[in-house]
């Protein structure tokens, strides 16, 4: 026969377990939510970073388009032809220095988006590693 203070300590030990075990599902699928959470957090800031950075290359390009278009006037209010010889030549490299520059914006901003992408699916992955273990 099992003594009383046996059989207790038994009882109290499976309990301890069940509820440990209750404990640690309820921490997995919270971690898992969590981490659900983050993932989004993370793709919505990508995609805003996206955003951004089509707007400020737009912005850069007519920002710089405006200043192209005046140093035109300026040398044909001086009498030089800006469609020949060294105003063209000008104007074709800084006009190709200004996408340049518009091209890193965008490439600075798809970096970063990229990077949050890239933390979400680790997100997502570290949730589904806590729901399961």
């Amino acid at each position: 026969m099992v003594e009383p203070a046996t059989a207790a300590k038994a009882i109290a030990t499976l309990v301890g377990a069940a509820v440990s075990a209750v404990g640690a599902v309820s921490q997995g699928a919270a971690a898992k939510k969590q981490a659900s959470f983050n993932a989004r957090q993370a793709e919505l800031e990508a995609q805003r970073r996206d955003q951004i950075a089509r707007a400020e290359a737009g912005a850069f390009r007519k920002q710089q388009s405006k200043l192209l278009a005046r140093q035109r006037a300026l040398l044909g209010a001086s009498g030089l032809d800006p469609g020949s010889g060294t105003p063209l030549l000008v104007a074709g490299e800084t006009a190709g220095e200004v996408e340049l520059q518009a091209r890193r914006i965008l490439a600075g901003g798809q970096a970063e988006a990229t990077r949050l992408r890239n933390q979400a699916t680790l997100e997502r992955v570290s949730g589904r590693a806590a729901r399961t273990a």
